[in-house]
């Protein structure tokens, strides 16, 4: 029979040590080479050309909008999403959206700067 071992021992390590890639935090990640950068500036313009580099942009809006708006607004107003720079917001009352379309300058320029882009090119609240 093989031997049995005692699970409340420390486990020993490997007699090689990996070179990159256990997905560990503390190690560093491995240098990179010439193919890696082209690699990533292919994916980059592939991933403008599909559009989905706006797309990542445009849903950063909706992750900061409560930060940017503050407490009180965001549990009256919450953005349902975003599509050719008008960020389309749902208000909990009348009242509301007429205070939010007041304030719409200042909600949009806050987002903007937050997001270091002019993605935000008007708020439409329902």
């Amino acid at each position: 029979m093989g031997q049995r071992r005692n699970h409340n021992l420390p486990r020993e390590e490997p007699p090689h040590k990996p070179r990159y890639g256990t997905g560990r935090k503390w190690e560093q990640a491995r240098p990179r080479t010439e193919h890696d950068q082209r690699v990533a500036g292919v994916l980059e313009s592939l991933f403008e050309a599909l559009g989905v580099q706006r797309r990542v942009r445009e849903q950063a809006a909706l992750k900061v909008w409560d930060d940017v708006v503050g407490a009180q607004i965001a549990s009256v107003a919450r953005p349902q999403g975003i599509e050719n720079g008008v960020l389309t917001v749902k208000v909990k009352g009348a009242a509301w959206k007429n205070e939010l379309t007041y304030l719409e300058t200042g909600i949009r320029t806050r987002l903007n700067a937050a997001l270091a882009s002019d993605l935000v090119r008007t708020i439409k609240f329902l």
